[in-house]
């Protein structure tokens, strides 16, 4: 199978002032097409960083990234801009959804951008698989903050990337709402041919993955298969 996403020698190092924060240190991994992995690790140990890495949103200090053999970084800011609207689906920690927009507007706010028709039976098939076709019509303030997650995850996966980053996805959701989403990226995934990388505490989501990278200070401490992982 091809490489789809390398890392090779990246680090993210923030600077402020004469100290430095490693965020990520010296990375050197694949991540195969059409897979699931999961990102474990606790606060602060990277995994936010790596998704916004691959994102395309945080350019790295040291080293490279590449998808499909591109390195985004290396782009114009307009042709940076269109490769993550065309490869990125971005489920944030913090939901990013427009205020002035209603539910269903944010979801098509993709679409808009990238200038592409709207799949409304594909956008039907999502909405009703999260259950948010009573509120497509409301504004993100007259929504709770799991139903502000479910309308981010639903415009992530508007367009069908080819690859869906999922930022602690689940964190405020209730259980049942919580395994709806999580259906919903499976099925997406398998069905699309997507590869989904999901940073989480929830090592009950590990189960699902083909594989878990667990984070520490920036760096790989474990890269095991899901079906290896051994949850306490």
């Amino acid at each position: 199978m091809n490489e789809f996403i390398k890392f090779s020698n990246l680090s993210k190092i923030y600077r402020k002032g004469s100290q430095e924060t490693i965020a990520l240190d010296n990375l050197n991994f694949t991540i195969a097409p059409q897979s699931f992995t999961v990102i474990t690790g606790r606060s602060g140990s990277g995994k936010t960083t790596l998704l916004n890495t691959i994102g395309g949103l945080e350019a790295p200090t040291l080293g490279e990234i590449t998808v499909n053999g591109q390195n985004p970084y290396r782009l114009d800011d307009r042709r940076q801009a269109e490769f993550r609207r065309q490869h990125i689906g971005h489920i944030f920690q913090f939901f990013n959804l427009l205020p002035e927009l209603t539910a269903y507007e944010n979801i098509c706010v993709p679409s808009y951008l990238s200038r592409r028709s709207l799949d409304n039976a594909f956008l039907n098939q999502i909405t009703e698989q999260l259950g948010l076709e009573t509120i497509l019509e409301k504004y993100p303030a007259e929504l709770s903050g799991g139903q502000q997650q479910l309308v981010a995850a639903a415009r992530a996966l508007s367009t069908s990337p080819g690859i869906i980053l999922a930022d602690e996805p689940t964190g405020n959701l209730d259980k049942r709402s919580g395994e709806q989403l999580l259906d919903l990226l499976c099925f997406s995934c398998r069905l699309f041919g997507q590869t989904l990388i999901l940073a989480t505490h929830d090592l009950e989501i590990a189960r699902l993955a083909d594989r878990i990278l667990t984070l520490g200070d920036g760096r790989i401490l474990s890269d095991i298969s899901g079906g290896s992982y051994d949850i306490p």
